[in-house]
This record gives structure tokens, sequence and C-alpha cells, in this order.
């Protein structure tokens, strides 16, 4: 049975629960900007040139200082690879292609 555990803490105290998730379904992928397509193939990144996507959004919004905009607005407007501009060998992007998997 999948189940979901958490804790928290409830008036300075630590409370743990466990929740049946077997009931949930997996959620419908909709909307007009949805495409069902495998990442990190050819056809994925062809589909990101020249788009300012969701991971870019933070830094194109200024949130990670003005070098790093200014790499991203070069990625977005000269539809350039990011991994060729920006370096992409972080543990966070590592972790991401882990459950993409």
């Amino acid at each position: 049975m999948p189940v979901l555990k958490i804790s928290f803490k409830k008036r300075g105290l630590y409370c743990r629960r466990t929740i049946n998730i077997s009931n949930l379904k997996a959620p419908y992928p909709c909307g007009p900007n949805y495409l069902d397509v495998l990442q990190n193939t050819n056809v994925w990144e062809d589909l990101r040139k020249l788009r300012i996507t969701g991971s870019r959004l933070p830094a194109l919004l200024g949130s990670h200082g003005q070098e790093r905009f200014i790499k991203y607005w070069k990625v977005v407007k000269q539809g350039l690879k990011e991994s060729d501009v920006i370096n992409t060998n972080f543990e966070n992007f590592k972790r991401g292609h882990k459950f993409e998997k």
C-alpha cells in the first residue's frame, strides 16, 4: 500500500503521520503548453530553443544576479544550448536527471 510519511511541528511538538495515498491517481497533464516529449532528447532541446522556460524564468527575472541574467538571455535570444553557456554540472541538475528516469 503506497503511503506518505510526513513530519511537522504543532504547538511546539514534533508530530509524525502516515497517510494512505493508494486511492490517488496521477494527474493528467493538460494545458496549452504541455508537450509529451522525453526530456533531454533532440526534440525536447529543439522545443526549448528561443523560449523562456520555467527553469530559466528565475534567472531572467533577476533573482540570480546580472551575470546569470545575461547568460540566460543569450540562451533565449540566440537559441543556444544551456550547457554551452551555463555550467549545468550541479548537484540539483544531477538529482533532476536521476528522478526523470
